[in-house]
């Protein structure tokens, strides 16, 4: 069978079953509306820029540092975090308990080689 003209190519069952159905004119629009949304919103919104890198921080301005003579255990901190502190002021108490016996140890061993030198002259001016 030839076909001479347009009319019959329509009749024919194979050009039937290869025509595109309207429900693939729908899928169509759908993903091309779909797309056109896509690029109008990814243009309009605001995006998050986050880089995840290593890096080391350093101040703006210098940081004094905090140095304690003694060591020992943090009684009470006398500040919140992000304060602003100036010179003189408390930041922490430590606990003295350990260096309270000491100090009342040395305190009586002063007294006794108080008295032990006062004995010592005594007995140095007697002979």
């Amino acid at each position: 069978m030839y076909i001479t003209n347009i009319k019959k190519i329509q009749n024919v069952t194979i050009y039937n079953e290869t025509t595109p159905t309207n429900f693939f004119y729908l899928f169509l629009t759908s993903i091309s509306l779909f797309i056109f949304i896509f690029f109008i919103w990814a243009n309009i919104s605001k995006i998050d820029e986050f880089v995840n890198c290593k890096v080391i921080l350093r101040p703006m301005t210098p940081v004094s540092s905090i140095k304690c003579v003694t060591s020992g255990q943090i009684y009470s901190k006398n500040f919140q975090n992000d304060d602003e502190v100036s010179v003189g002021d408390l930041l922490f108490t430590l606990d003295t308990t350990v260096y309270q016996t000491e100090l009342e140890t040395y305190k009586k061993e002063l007294l006794k080689n108080q008295n032990d030198i006062f004995i010592n002259e005594i007995v140095l001016q007697t002979i």
